[in-house]
């Protein structure tokens, strides 16, 4: 192989190793944050459903509160939760579908930056060979 395509050869693995490397990095980084978005997400809803429970059944709590309005307030919280709930999927969702692109879009990278890797030693061999029969 000439010094000049052993050059660009080894540019284009050098540049092929950075990609890799960012491309890892930023998989990692992906799924690292889907596995605390969830609690992120879930832990402050629970708080203020917690807050508004004690709020109905504290010692602060009037008296005068009717079933009717704590029948008002549990439905609204079922319907905040519901609602907080499919937000809660479709961001996890979109995370993970997010993760789980990188992820093949670095096994292909991995993949390809193989074949190429495979394929220049293959040809230097093949140079090498060829050399031994003009011999």
């Amino acid at each position: 192989m000439s010094d000049e395509a052993h050059q660009t050869t080894e540019a284009v693995m050098q540049r092929d190793r950075r990609r890799i490397r960012w491309l890892a990095g930023i998989t990692i980084a992906v799924w690292v944050s889907v596995a605390f978005l969830l609690p992120a997400l879930f832990l402050p809803a629970a708080a203020k459903f917690k807050m508004e429970v004690q709020h109905l059944t504290g010692p602060d709590v009037p008296n005068l509160l009717t079933a009717n309005d704590i029948a008002k307030t549990m439905l609204q919280m079922r319907k905040d939760a519901i609602v907080a709930s499919y937000i809660l999927m479709m961001i996890a969702l979109a995370a993970e579908v997010l993760a789980a692109i990188l992820t093949v879009t670095l096994v292909l990278t991995v993949r390809r930056v193989t074949l190429r890797h495979v394929s220049d030693q293959l040809s230097e061999i093949s140079r090498q060979l060829d050399e031994l029969r003009r011999r």
